[in-house]
């Protein structure tokens, strides 16, 4: 399987992912009680994720349309996603601060899941950088 099957895949799992949290809102919040704010949060990360994959999986497509080597094209795409990971840090830092979670074993539950990102994130700046990986 080549490298342009598996992005096509990740954009329609990710597109799947996105549907099934719309069936999951429309199921759930069907019978008018009350929405909490976690369920809010949860369905957003599902939601932003899903639009964020099928996004970052269509970059490579366009960028290698224009003819651009591949080696540069993921160079170009490590940094996008090291952006991608700043950002969505800073937005999930504060909504989890202006959440109604007020539990200290759910807010280190909800902050641990940046840690398995760390290893990925140091790995993107080195293939940004060209750092162990060839260019």
């Amino acid at each position: 399987m080549d490298h342009v099957s598996v992005l096509i895949i990740a954009i329609e799992v990710s597109i799947g992912l996105m549907g099934f949290a719309g069936i999951v809102v429309a199921f759930q919040f069907q019978n008018g009680r009350e929405i909490r704010r976690r369920e809010i949060l949860g369905l957003t990360l599902l939601v932003q994720n899903g639009l964020v994959s099928s996004l970052f999986a269509t970059i490579p497509l366009v960028l290698e349309s224009f003819e651009i080597p591949l080696s540069r094209v993921w160079q170009i795409c490590s940094a996008l996603s090291i952006c991608n990971y700043f950002f969505m840090a800073v937005l999930w830092v504060r909504r989890l601060a202006n959440s109604d979670i007020t539990n200290k074993s759910q807010l280190l539950f909800y902050y641990s899941m940046f840690i398995p990102n760390i290893p990925i994130v140091i790995l993107l700046f080195m293939n940004v950088f060209g750092i162990v990986f060839e260019h």
